[in-house]
């Protein structure tokens, strides 16, 4: 019983890791762009976002769940394009039903 207790709390603290580390990846992503200033009233709702997409990733979202998740985001059209192309998710690419 011990032992499965440890290992959920080794999977959560690993998950939380994932989910900093891509947060600080996105923050740099904004850096290299030059724009992190200009986002930078919104930093707490982004991290939200980002840590959001980062568990529909982890669970195996496909590109058009993370896609459907990026646009019904309320950032502007810039934001959401930046996540797309952090997360892999090339709107042109992705069906739509």
């Amino acid at each position: 019983m011990a032992c499965h207790a440890a290992d959920g709390v080794y999977k959560y603290a690993s998950a939380l890791g994932y989910y900093e580390g891509m947060w600080r990846g996105f923050k740099a992503y904004l850096e290299g762009k030059g724009t992190v200033n200009v986002y930078r009233n919104i930093m707490g709702p982004l991290r939200s976002a980002v840590v959001h997409l980062a568990r529909l990733q982890l669970t195996g979202a496909t590109y058009d769940q993370l896609n459907g998740a990026i646009s019904a985001l309320g950032f502007d059209d810039t934001i959401k394009n930046y996540l797309r192309e952090y997360f892999g998710v090339d709107a042109s690419k992705v069906k739509t039903q």
